[in-house]
């Protein structure tokens, strides 16, 4: 299914792209609609300190716009799309609208709750007008924007556009300020968001922000917090990720059963668009629930967990060591130096070289795993919390850079250092041993001179 997402970046509009800084841009001659590209808004308050102050919108200008919401659903369903979802989150046109903080209109459109409400209404029925009845209308909201809008509004604004013909609430969070929004993030950090106005406002719902995981998804639905999932951020880290979902949720036949008869994910009375894909799993079957309700992917034992534990071992096992040549290579030269130094001129405690030995092979360690999570797609790029094999890789790799260090430091004592470079610019008897140094570093010191002499006598 082909989903189009229809909103109006109303004061945050006229931005440079986020990855370039997302700076409010310039009048420049490059931009031939600069005028036509309007910063509006239900008020005239700027986005932040560093945004341009927006033009209040007229009140018969609001009208046209929410029209202009229509025929955009118009053209989404000419060009064949089976999804619309309303924008009405994350700061912009419509959630302005909803936000006490960006709206001070002083008409129908301002002021209570019900007419910061007006607008966004207004665009649902212009949509839905457009829109077939048998397409599924999705509208996104920010269930709670820290700036007066929060989840009993978001509950009472689902409750109005509901009837009006929106199917289901993607429940997110923040926007209208500058900055993040109060719920740290965490996994399931916007879950409750869409279990409440699921619970209470009685329509279907979507949850989103931080889900990664197959089985943290599963486990979601299964639970009846939400009805839907959306990915974003994770689909472009992985884009297998779909894939890689199928293929880890297939069961066994003895691990599935016929569907029940309540539920988002078991209703009959549910739009086919909202029913559980069968991808990976026979046709007309759904996952099999234990005792405590939960999925079989959340089951904590038994037989089939088990063969998918050992099976995923198995894989682990031959991804480490298909890894474990690259690891050799790269740490190798660096072990044999450092025995080549102790076998010569070093002679650190024994004591001590094994511990730079145990450290490089904690450090060896560390490498495969994060080698292995990072091709795994367990690590994906630029996400280093959650991660269980690549978090592991970390700590040991970071416990054997440590350990080895402690050999490190006895090569690098400052004044062996300094009578090392001595002896190399003098290479000859010339130069007396220090006295008051310790046996094992006088003997250092002549092991160190008389290396330096065989190499410049050497032709």
């Amino acid at each position: 299914m082909a989903g189009i997402q229809l909103g109006h970046s109303g004061r945050k509009a006229r931005t440079g792209r986020p990855w370039e800084g997302g700076r409010p841009l310039e009048r420049s001659a490059d931009v031939d609609d600069w005028d036509a590209w309007e910063l509006v808004a239900p008020s005239a308050i700027a986005a932040d300190e560093r945004s341009p102050v927006p033009r209040a919108l007229e009140r018969a200008e609001i009208a046209a716009v929410a029209q202009a919401f229509g025929k955009a659903a118009a053209r989404a369903h000419t060009a064949g799309f089976d999804v619309v979802e309303i924008h009405g989150a994350h700061g912009f046109l419509i959630h302005e609208f909803l936000s006490p903080a960006a709206n001070q209109r002083t008409d129908d459109y301002g002021g209570s709750e019900r007419n910061r409400m007006r607008f966004a209404i207004e665009v649902v029925e212009a949509v839905r007008a457009h829109w077939p009845q048998d397409k599924p209308l999705f509208l996104r909201l920010s269930a709670e924007d820290d700036a007066g809008w929060g989840p009993e509004q978001s509950i009472a604004l689902a409750k109005e556009v509901k009837p009006l013909g929106v199917d289901v609430i993607d429940c997110s969070s923040g926007g209208i300020l500058g900055k993040a929004p109060s719920v740290a993030p965490a996994y399931d950090y916007q879950v409750p968001y869409a279990e409440r106005i699921r619970r209470e406002a009685g329509v279907l719902t979507m949850a989103v922000g931080l889900i990664v995981h197959a089985q943290q998804a599963e486990r979601i639905l299964q639970d009846g917090r939400a009805d839907l999932i959306a990915l974003a951020r994770e689909m472009l880290y992985n884009p297998n990720w779909a894939m890689d979902a199928a293929q880890n949720g297939r069961r066994p036949k003895s691990d599935v059963a016929p569907p029940s008869s309540t539920g988002c994910r078991r209703a009959a009375a549910v739009p086919a668009w909202c029913r559980p894909p069968t991808v990976g799993r026979p046709a007309g079957l759904t996952l099999a629930r234990d005792r405590h309700g939960r999925g079989s992917s959340g089951s904590p034992g038994g037989p089939p967990g088990s063969r998918r534990a050992c099976s995923r071992g198995r894989s682990m096992l031959k991804l480490l060591a298909s890894k474990l040549p690259e690891v050799l290579r790269a740490i190798a030269p660096l072990i044999a130096t450092v025995c080549v130094m102790q076998l010569t001129f070093v002679h650190a405690p024994l004591a001590q070289f094994l511990q730079f030995l145990a450290g490089a092979a904690l450090a060896a360690i560390g490498m495969l795993l994060l080698f292995a999570g990072i091709e795994h797609g367990i690590l994906p790029m630029g996400r280093f919390i959650g991660a269980e094999l690549p978090r592991k890789g970390s700590i040991l790799l970071i416990a054997g850079v440590a350990a080895a260090l402690g050999f490190v430091t006895t090569v690098a004592e400052p004044d062996v250092l300094i009578l090392a470079g001595q002896v190399a610019a003098a290479s000859d008897d010339s130069i007396p041993a220090p006295s008051g140094l310790p046996d094992r570093r006088r003997r250092r010191f002549f092991a160190a001179r008389r290396c330096c002499a065989s190499s410049s006598a050497s032709p």
